[in-house]
């Protein structure tokens, strides 16, 4: 199931088919099925791909559903429903399969810090789209980049100029140091996936912050960097949501994009982009290998399936060993013998 589904998460909906509508006639009969009410949904698993499709943008969410374990690419989707002492989610990273496939040895890292995505201006524009707009801008500004320097530094939006296909953009994160992470129109998005199996160490821009995916197995402040990026609280002054738009456990409300895991002693102020790169350059390179070997040793747990070459005896766990993992322990402590997914 994961591993199918892992597929279709990394790209969306084929066709332009939203499965939004099925998914809610699906629920209500799921909600009255015998099975289902004898352990009010306790022993059912539901993975929600995307963040705006699903249980989350329901009524149900946080009523029938509350005592299930659910599947989510962001906490927002369940944290409004759960309880700190009673966390019935788990927060899976997006797919990215062509990375997997890619075969053959990774050029060297002869680049230092990396960022390629969508950007958005404009009053109708995300914030997280408008944060990215403005990163990309501040490095262009950046003093940083009147140097020689500026030549180990690719920092763009997508567009005409600047797209690339998949395998170029892949080859060009594999020779960054670094990579940018920074929240999409959610707080998810596919670029911590692709910065961590492109061996490229992830540097979260923020706040507000992308989500952090398996938090409870990965230790984020051992396999990346945290900024608080000054110029981001001008924006967020001036992008505040119509409140009668967006409620604070809207996925698309940027009050909600908070860290997984604790990262407040990690975070580093910076007042301007030009700080964040200098602070990248001067780095202690034993701190950087440090960071590259933890990043590498938790890599698998950003993939959906084994490699080809995996040792069948000594393979890393991947998403959906993590996930079965946390499905038995959830029977165990219920002594329950079953479980079902959705």
């Amino acid at each position: 199931m994961m591993s199918h589904t892992g597929t279709f998460h990394g790209g969306g909906f084929a066709d332009g088919f939203d499965p939004s509508a099925e998914l809610q006639k699906a629920y209500n009969k799921l909600a009255s099925w015998p099975r289902f009410t004898k352990t009010n949904g306790s022993d059912f698993v539901f993975y929600s791909p995307h963040p705006a499709t699903g249980l989350s943008q329901t009524e149900m969410k946080c009523m029938e559903f509350s005592r299930s374990l659910h599947i989510v690419v962001e906490a927002l989707q369940r944290r409004p429903c759960s309880e700190p002492a009673d966390q019935n989610y788990v927060v899976v990273p997006y797919a990215s399969p062509h990375f997997i496939e890619d075969q053959g040895a990774w050029p060297a890292q002869s680049h230092l810090l990396f960022f390629l995505g969508s950007c958005e201006d404009g009053e109708d524009a995300s914030y997280g789209k408008k944060m990215r707009s403005l990163f990309v801008k501040l490095v262009r500004q950046s003093t940083s980049l009147s140097t020689d320097g500026s030549k180990d530094i690719y920092v763009h939006c997508t567009g005409d100029q600047h797209s690339q296909a998949h395998d170029q953009l892949r080859h060009n994160m594999r020779r960054s140091l670094f990579c940018i992470v920074l929240p999409g129109d959610t707080a998810s998005s596919r670029r911590l996936t692709e910065a961590v199996l492109a061996g490229c160490i992830p540097v979260f821009v923020g706040p507000p912050w992308s989500s952090m995916p398996l938090a409870h197995k990965i230790n984020y402040t051992q396999i990346a960097l945290f900024f608080q990026l000054n110029a981001f609280q001008e924006v967020l002054q001036e992008t505040l949501p119509d409140q009668h738009m967006l409620r604070g456990d809207d996925v698309f409300d940027y009050r909600g994009w908070s860290p997984d895991t604790d990262i407040s002693a990690h975070v580093v102020q910076a007042a301007t982009a030009s700080d964040i790169i200098d602070m990248l350059r001067s780095m202690d390179k034993h701190k950087v290998k440090h960071l590259l070997q933890n990043a590498a040793m938790v890599s698998s747990l950003f993939r959906y399936r084994h490699l080809s070459t995996d040792d069948e005896q000594h393979s890393s766990p991947t998403v959906p060993d993590a996930v079965i993992e946390l499905m038995c322990s959830r029977v165990m402590e219920s002594g329950s013998n079953t479980i079902e997914s959705i």
